[in-house]
């Protein structure tokens, strides 16, 4: 029975991500000798007495966090002087909008402010285009956040940890933005910290597990290969999806963890078939851009083979486009190495960044992941684009597989285009190994020959969509002759009313 998930009692650690001419020592007693606001324990002692105030008046106060983002790379790039002359600007002008009393500077470039939630959101609009002006439109933006706090007997800490969470949201935007706290933002704040402190319980204990999707060859529908996803089981908060986890294991330089434990249990499931004489297929695993920063795949990898002595071919890799434009000396070293120990890499979620062309031209990809967001709006445009991509990737010699196939519209569409193979909830969502075999067998989707495996990659590589009447036969040891592809020109070529799409012609 699953237990209930633990009931919000958060504490936020707040640091600074920068290191100015006063860190984050000097503001935590008295007042900040930089900003001349005061610091974290001053703020403490005299907040109470503000919010007394606050709701004496009859009025509801709310306490703000204000994050300078991005304050370690504009150091890096303007200069710790400049960076000082920025945060005394912004001191300034929290000082002028709520009263210098009433700010804090948190750490080196956090501040927190209480205030009445009087026009809030007009007032921080304002102070980000001060802070605009003030920073001579240099990038810099202002993650903020707003908790309303219910009573005064609240701890002023408790309040400012909730207005960081909030803040903490607008991270990844890319301006300046307000968010106002609400208590989901507390359960995912619980989720996390649980995440990050049961990442190796969980793989000790086997809550990691795998789940594998098909994936399918166009011109045989066959399956040619599975990708590995993980899933936690989780004792107290259930099946968690990797959208829950995967995210934060990545933002605290733990998926590497991870990701070594898919393939480790990917590893498992190919030798207990192996052992067990059943048909194998090759299982793609996915490694996060982090990996390579802080340890080795490739060398991980190998060793995963060699310990359960295992062929390289019965894995590919897949690597986001976010992961090669991070580090490309590194990458470019990386994915050579993959194709030194025998395995092909494929780049995921190809079109969804913006150098996608350019990771091209300088990466030595095997295969192509056509972004799924291209079928999810399939319309004239995307066609034009997927088309485009596929023809492209052949004269490159690359292959290809569009994600997210969810009908035979998208399928026919595919094919017509000559992509190669497909991924998605029209043959299959992500299933546990148990639960597998017995979904493909009723759906008669079979294992495609390995021997012939790669004839077919060869002739995914041939560029079928052409204007020209163009058909594609396979010509077996039974001296048959089987139709595997034809375009519409060739279609309207044949006279013969004898001879249909499925059918085999005997020679």
């Amino acid at each position: 029975m699953k237990k209930k998930a633990p009931q919000a009692k958060y504490t936020v650690g707040i640091s600074g991500s920068s290191i100015n001419s006063q860190d984050g020592r000097a503001n935590a007693y008295g007042y900040d000798q930089l900003t001349g606001l005061a610091g974290i324990r001053e703020f403490q002692t005299i907040a109470p007495q503000f919010l007394d105030e606050i709701f004496a008046r009859r009025k509801n106060p709310v306490v703000t966090f204000l994050d300078l983002a991005g304050m370690k790379s504009f150091n890096i790039r303007y200069g710790f002087d400049e960076g000082d002359r920025l945060l005394i600007a912004f001191a300034n002008i929290l000082a002028n909008k709520f009263g210098k009393d009433r700010c804090c500077r948190f750490a080196n470039d956090q501040f927190a402010v209480i205030s009445t939630s009087d026009n809030i959101e007009a007032e921080l609009k304002k102070v980000f285009s001060q802070l605009e002006r003030a920073n001579s439109r240099k990038t810099l933006k202002v993650s903020a956040g707003i908790y309303a706090v219910p009573d005064s007997s609240e701890n002023i800490a408790y309040s400012v940890d909730r207005a960081k969470m909030a803040a903490d949201v607008n991270k990844v935007s890319v301006e300046s933005k307000y968010t106002w706290f609400n208590e989901k933002m507390g359960s995912d704040y619980l989720l996390k910290s649980y995440i990050i402190s049961h990442i190796d319980q969980a793989i000790e204990r086997g809550w990691i597990r795998v789940y594998l999707q098909p994936v399918v060859r166009v011109l045989t529908e066959k399956l040619c290969s599975f990708e590995a996803l993980a899933r936690w089981e989780d004792p107290t908060y259930g099946l968690l999806q990797p959208g829950k986890f995967i995210s934060v294991l990545e933002n605290n330089g733990l998926s590497y963890k991870l990701d070594m434990e898919i393939v480790r249990r990917t590893a498992i499931l190919q030798r207990a078939r192996l052992d067990a004489g059943k048909a194998v297929l090759p299982v793609s695993v996915n490694f996060s851009r982090n990996d390579f920063s802080v340890g080795d795949p490739v060398a991980g990898i190998e060793r995963i083979l060699k310990e359960y002595e295992l062929p390289p071919d019965l894995f590919y890799v897949e690597i986001t486009e976010s992961a090669v434009i991070k580090d490309s000396a590194l990458m470019r070293s990386m994915i050579e190495r993959f194709h030194d120990i025998g395995i092909d890499v494929w780049m995921d979620d190809y079109g969804a960044g913006y150098s996608s062309l350019n990771v091209l031209k300088d990466f030595n990809f095997n295969e192509i992941k056509i972004d799924m967001e291209f079928l999810r709006n399939l319309n004239e445009r995307s066609k034009i684009i997927i088309s485009q991509t596929v023809q492209m990737a052949k004269k490159l010699g690359i292959h290809t597989l569009a994600e997210g196939v969810e009908n035979r519209e998208q399928l026919e569409f595919l094919r017509r285009i000559g992509c190669e193979k497909i991924q998605g909830y029209y043959y299959g969502k992500p299933l546990a190994p148990d639960e597998l075999e017995e979904y493909l067998e009723s759906r008669g989707l079979y294992d495609e020959n390995r021997e012939t495996a790669s004839f077919y990659d060869q002739a995914g590589l041939v560029e079928i969509s052409s204007e020209k009447p163009t058909a594609m036969f396979l010509y077996g040891k039974d001296k048959i002759f089987r139709l595997l592809y034809e375009n519409d020109a060739y279609k309207k070529s044949i006279t013969s009313e004898d001879v249909t799409d499925a059918e085999a012609i005997e020679i």
